[in-house]
C-alpha cells in the first residue's frame, strides 16, 4: 500500500453509513429503497438514499442488530461512497467493527473479499478496527467504558490502557429500533397510524428519557401531540402522537421488560454496564466507573445522561465516582475515531492488501 494514499473511514451500522476523508464525506441510511410491489413500474432498480423517502417502496436493511444479514445489499452500500459519490475507489479503507461479536471473524473476511472482487477493482488494502476504541479515541481518552446504543445494538466496552476488554464486552439486543417499534406499535392500538421516518423523526424531536418515570407518566397524560416534523428535505409532515408514548419509548431502554413478548433481553443498559465492569481486574474498576462514555445516535435523547447517571451511581460501589460523559456529536463518535486513527501513523502489519488476499485468501486473518 502507497503511503501517500489518502485514506477513507467507514462506519456501516444497522440504520446509518458513514464514509468519508480529506477527499470528501458521505452519509446516508444503510439500506436499499425499491418499488413496492403495490405500484409495479419498469424501473426496478435499487437505490441507496441520503434519507428515508416518503414514498410506497420497500426498504431492505443490510445489517441487522449489528450483523450482515444481506450482502447484496452491503455491496451496493459500498458502491455508493465509493463510485456513486466518489470519494475514491483507489484508496484504502478504514473500516470500523464490532471486534468482539462472534461473528466478527466470519464478516470480515468476507468483506475483505467482497472489497477485492468485482466491481470494486481498484480498493488497494483494508483494515478493520474496533468501534469502540474509535469512539474513545473521538473522546480522547485511553481509558473507561464505552456505551454505544445505536439503532440496532448497545454494545458496551471497557478499555483500559487503550486496549478493549474483551471478555468484558456485553452486547445487547435492545436500542433505538426498539423504542421506535414500541411507539409505533402502541399508536396503531390507540387508532394513530405513522409511518417509521415519522416516528423516528418525532422520536428525535420529543422523546426523552424520565429522571423519574412513575412520577412522569402519572403527570403525561394521554395528550396528543399534533406536529409538523420537517425531514432532511425540509419538507413538513403532519403528525400525531400520544405525549405519553414518549416518555414510555425511551423507558424500554432502562426496563426492558415494558416490551412485553417483543422483548430480545431482560437486561437493562444500566446493569450491563455494572456486569461489564465487575468481569474488569478489580484495581481498574474504579478508573473505568469515573469515565463513561456515550457513543451512538440514541444517547443523544433529552434526560438520558442525567438518568444513567443516577442508575449507575446507584448500582456502583459507593467508594467509586461514577461520571457519565456524552460527546459532541456522540452518533458519529466512531466514525470520526476512525477517521483520526486514520491520519495517524498505523502499523503496515494491520492492513491486508489485495496482493496479499489474492495469495493467502481467508487464512490472511490468522497470521
Amino acid at each position: 500500500m502507497a503511503d501517500d494514499l489518502p485514506i477513507l473511514a467507514a462506519d456501516i451500522g444497522s440504520l446509518n453509513l458513514r464514509v468519508g476523508g480529506t477527499t470528501g464525506y458521505v452519509t446516508g441510511y444503510a439500506a436499499v429503497f425499491s418499488r413496492s410491489p403495490q405500484q409495479p413500474s419498469e424501473d426496478s432498480e435499487h437505490h441507496v438514499c441520503e434519507y428515508a423517502p416518503y414514498v410506497d417502496v420497500q426498504t431492505t436493511f443490510a445489517i441487522e442488530r449489528g450483523v450482515v444479514t444481506n450482502w447484496p445489499v452491503l455491496e451496493k452500500l459500498w458502491m455508493f461512497p465509493l463510485y456513486g459519490a466518489c470519494l475514491g475507489a483507489e484508496l484504502p479503507l478504514l473500516i470500523a467493527e464490532n471486534a468482539f461479536y462472534p461473528e466478527a471473524a466470519d464478516m470480515r473476511a468476507k468483506c475483505t473479499e467482497m472489497l477485492f472482487t468485482d466491481p470494486f477493482d481498484e480498493t488497494p488494502a483494508v483494515r478493520f478496527g474496533d468501534r469502540s476504541l474509535f469512539s474513545m479515541l473521538a473522546a480522547g481518552q485511553t481509558t473507561g467504558v464505552v456505551l454505544d446504543c445505536g439503532h440496532g445494538t448497545t454494545n458496551i466496552a471497557p478499555v483500559v490502557d487503550g486496549r478493549v476488554v474483551t471478555d468484558a464486552c456485553v452486547r445487547l439486543n435492545l436500542a433505538g429500533i426498539d423504542i421506535t417499534n414500541f411507539v409505533m406499535d402502541a399508536q396503531r392500538e390507540r387508532g394513530i397510524v405513522c409511518g417509521l421516518e415519522d416516528v423516528e423523526l418525532a422520536k428525535k424531536r420529543h422523546g426523552y428519557v424520565a429522571a423519574d418515570y412513575e412520577s412522569e407518566i402519572r403527570t403525561a397524560g394521554d395528550r396528543v401531540i399534533d406536529a409538523i416534523l420537517m425531514d432532511s428535505r425540509a419538507h413538513g409532515t403532519p403528525a400525531s402522537f400520544c405525549n405519553d408514548l414518549f416518555i414510555r419509548g425511551p423507558e424500554v431502554l432502562f426496563n426492558p421488560t415494558l416490551l412485553g413478548a417483543a422483548a430480545q433481553t431482560t437486561t437493562s443498559i444500566q446493569v450491563a454496564v455494572y456486569d461489564a465492569i465487575s468481569k474488569c481486574q478489580l484495581e481498574d474498576r474504579a478508573a473505568l466507573w469515573s469515565n463513561i462514555v456515550l457513543a451512538g445516535g440514541t444517547t443523544q435523547l433529552r434526560g438520558f445522561v442525567g438518568r444513567l447517571q443516577s442508575e449507575l451511581t446507584a448500582l456502583a460501589p459507593s467508594t467509586c465516582k461514577v461520571q457519565v460523559t456524552l460527546p459532541e456529536d456522540a452518533a458519529t463518535s466512531a466514525w470520526r475515531g476512525a477517521k483520526m486513527a486514520a491520519s495517524s501513523p498505523g502499523d503496515a502489519a494491520d492492513w491486508i492488501t489485495r496482493e496479499q488476499w489474492e495469495e493467502f485468501g481467508p487464512s490472511i486473518f490468522h497470521r
